[in-house]
Formats: structure tokens, C-alpha cells, sequence
């Protein structure tokens, strides 16, 4: 992760392009990472199940090693990173509206967002 992450971020945020010296190259990024959605699948009786446990504790799951990626890195950065709670958004939507969860946010795979989903995570 540092190894791979850090040098990028860095060159991103104060480095210049190889082919000009020009400073306006140079512009100020903050790294975003998405926390991602708590999906379901249909166990062998037919039961909607999220793959691990329930979708609160898979949302907690994720967004947990999201911010251990943050944790991570932001010793190494000039700027901290963001988060985008894509998960928690679906979660709320979870909690105050299943039906609409479960029949419009996945694709039929039940594991990608769908085109509302996918519209919805880029609120």
C-alpha cells in the first residue's frame, strides 16, 4: 500500500510533468477513496443474504478498512485524504427503504450497482 500509493500521491500533488518544468502543472490532489457498498446474494433457499453476515456489519466491515487505508497513508501526505461514503449512503437506504434498496440499486448480479446505484454513488 505505501509502497505502491505514496509515490503516486506525491508525484500527483507536487510533482511536474516529465516533458515541461511548467508550475501550473503542479496542482493540489486529495485523495478520495470510495467506500464501497454492502452487497447481498440468494442463498441455496432462495433468501437474500449479504455475503458477510448482515449489510450493517459488511458496511462496517468496509468502511473499518477504508479508514485503515486513510490511517495508512495520511503520515505520508501533504493533504488528508478523503472519504466518500458511498457505503453509508447505501446503508441509509437500507434502513429507511429495503424494497427500494434490494429492487433498484443492484444489477441482476446482485453484487454491481446498477445504473440507479450507480447514479446514487456518484451523488
Amino acid at each position: 500500500l505505501i509502497d505502491y500509493y505514496v509515490p503516486w500521491f506525491q508525484q500527483l500533488h507536487g510533482g511536474t510533468s516529465s516533458e515541461t518544468d511548467d508550475s501550473s502543472f503542479r496542482k493540489p490532489t486529495i485523495p478520495m477513496f470510495i467506500h464501497t457498498h454492502a452487497y447481498w446474494t440468494l442463498d441455496k433457499m432462495g433468501k437474500y443474504e449479504s455475503t458477510l453476515v448482515d449489510i450493517p456489519t459488511f458496511t462496517s466491515k468496509t468502511y473499518a478498512g477504508i479508514q485503515q487505508y486513510v490511517e495508512t497513508l495520511q503520515p505520508y501526505l501533504d493533504v488528508e485524504p478523503r472519504i466518500a461514503p458511498v457505503g453509508i449512503a447505501f446503508l441509509l437506504i437500507w434502513e429507511e427503504n429495503y424494497d427500494f434498496w434490494k429492487s433498484r440499486l443492484f444489477h441482476s448480479d446482485n453484487l454491481h450497482p446498477s445504473p440507479h446505484g450507480t447514479f446514487f454513488a456518484s451523488l
